[in-house]
């Protein structure tokens, strides 16, 4: 294999890594939110007002977080982009 193949092999299997890891992260979030708010919901004797609540405030933060993520990411895309089209080659800034 040459150092082009490798390279991109080893972009898929990071890409592949950072993907599950953020399903991960979303679906952990959501279960710990919604477990908190099934336990204030049972001291309180409020039946799925606080565990509805609660996923919905985990739903929306994690799309905020993953929203504002993805557009750094691709910034970080395009000025490697500019940077190659003008012949200077910089490093991609990583981002999670």
């Amino acid at each position: 294999m040459n150092s082009d193949d490798l390279r991109a092999k080893r972009e898929l299997n990071t890409g592949f890594a950072n993907a599950l890891s953020r399903a991960f992260e979303f679906a952990a979030t959501t279960a710990i939110f919604c477990g908190l708010g099934w336990l204030v919901d049972r001291a309180l004797g409020t039946s799925p007002v606080f565990t509805i609540g609660l996923a919905v405030v985990a739903l929306v933060g994690q799309f905020v977080r993953f929203w504002y993520a993805y557009d750094l990411e691709m910034r970080g895309h395009e000025r490697e982009l500019e940077a190659r089209k003008a012949g200077v080659a910089r490093p991609v800034e990583q981002s999670s």
